[in-house]
């Protein structure tokens, strides 16, 4: 199992085949894709504060017009997790706390 959170990242991609998920509160959006193989992985990303989609498919964060260039803009989250526990794992986080900070 793997979290990882990025705040002002220049870019996200979703995993291939990433799927919208209903995104936790406050969350820009929410993404879930698996990946199987030698090891079988569940992926999330979930996105807070503004973004956009660059023409090669990316996430790009967008600046708030009236905040600190050093603001938390934007942050990401990724969870990779056993396919049957990644929905359980992301429910766990506690993403209000998150929200919160991208919205300052």
């Amino acid at each position: 199992m793997n979290i990882g959170v990025r705040v002002i990242p220049v870019h996200e991609t979703p995993s291939a085949g990433a799927e919208n998920i209903p995104p936790p509160t406050g969350a820009f959006a929410a993404l879930r894709s698996d990946t199987t193989g030698e090891i079988d992985q569940g992926h999330a990303l979930i996105l807070f504060g503004k973004w956009a989609r660059n023409a090669e498919g990316r996430w790009q964060p967008q600046r708030r017009p009236n905040a600190r260039p050093t603001a938390a803009h934007a942050i990401a989250v990724s969870v990779a997790a056993d396919p049957k526990r990644l929905a359980s794992t992301v429910a766990a986080i506690d993403f209000k706390g998150i929200a919160a900070t991208a919205a300052q």
